[in-house]
């Protein structure tokens, strides 16, 4: 396919070629920047910034950013090169420890070139070399509403996996609610397999993007397996000794910021999550500033609202299988 693309642009006179973060780093930092005005979060301005400033060093830059980029710098893809300048892109890159997992990002055409084609060419072109690598299937995230995007997506075969909310909420602020239940206590080490399989049927594609739900996530730490651990991590919401909830902290995507990985059986849902989160929160002690919560579109919002929680972004997962 991507030869087919290639022979195609080359006889009308447009461009697809392989993206060289030698010439093209600044140029894809433009594009992410034009492509996404307003929706990059800290870490994302962050790589934009470092890729204007190795990028201007053409190949220098692109040997020395090797060491201080992130991967999504130096992803694989094409970029479309038309009258002198770079004008659309699309990347993909694997999944740190699932090689068959891919992700496509920054697909992006600058405003006066669309309609022509060129992003449909690009994802084209990216889905075939993710498949040559050995990926057996591609994710991506797309703005709840962009409904050029999901048309896009769609036409080429991606299906949707499911919608997502980040939610947002300071620690010192958040109006936690009562546990009232009595159901939620601190998961026991040899507990972690059912709570991975209570994650792994709700949320197949996965709980933090772009990971699979895996094993990490849950698998008990040392210190825990020996009954040591001061603090725990993991909560569970038990209901005639089913686990039918559970709420998982982790590091976030921030400095001073916690992930939240909350799942509630659906049969339970505006019940458990009041609780776990009561009961987490009002007994942690972390050095958190802030708490981040991906959770279900349209789930237990009027509850996270009553806490003090402000939604940030609305997300849509797709997939595809190669």
């Amino acid at each position: 396919m991507t030869a087919a693309i290639a022979a195609s642009t080359q006889m009308s006179g447009r461009g697809l070629r392989p993206y060289d973060p030698r010439r093209d780093m600044f140029a894809l930092a433009s594009l992410i920047e034009i492509g996404f005005p307003g929706r990059l979060e800290e870490a994302g301005e962050r790589l934009i910034r470092g890729m204007r400033f190795f990028g201007r060093a053409g190949w220098l830059g692109a040997v020395l950013g090797r060491w201080v980029l992130p991967p999504a710098a130096f992803p694989y893809g094409y970029v479309w090169e038309q009258d002198g300048q770079v004008v659309g892109n699309a990347s993909v890159l694997p999944v740190r420890g699932f090689p068959e997992r891919w992700v496509m990002a920054n697909v992006a055409v600058r405003p006066e070139y669309r309609g022509r084609g060129i992003a449909r060419d690009l994802v084209r072109a990216c889905l075939e070399l993710a498949r040559r690598r050995g990926g057996r299937k591609v994710i991506l995230q797309v703005d709840f509403g962009n409904e050029a995007a999901l048309a896009l997506y769609r036409s080429q075969g991606f299906q949707t996996l499911s919608k997502r909310r980040t939610w947002r909420g300071d620690a010192s602020r958040l109006k936690l609610p009562g546990a009232e239940s009595g159901k939620v206590r601190p998961r026991l080490p040899q507990e972690w397999r059912q709570q991975w399989a209570l994650a792994r049927r709700l949320y197949p594609e996965g709980v933090i993007w772009p990971y699979p739900t895996s094993a990490a996530l849950f698998r008990p730490l040392h210190l825990e397996r020996l009954g040591r651990l001061e603090e725990p991590r993991n909560w569970i919401w038990v209901d005639d000794e089913r686990i039918l909830g559970s709420l998982t902290h982790r590091c976030g995507p921030t400095p001073g910021t916690l992930r939240l990985i909350l799942v509630v059986e659906p049969a339970v849902r505006g019940r458990a999550e009041s609780d776990l989160l009561a009961v987490a929160l009002g007994g942690a002690r972390t050095r958190a500033r802030e708490y981040v919560l991906d959770y279900p579109l349209g789930q237990v919002e009027d509850l996270l609202r009553r806490m003090g929680w402000r939604p940030q972004r609305d997300l849509i997962w797709m997939g595809i299988d190669l």
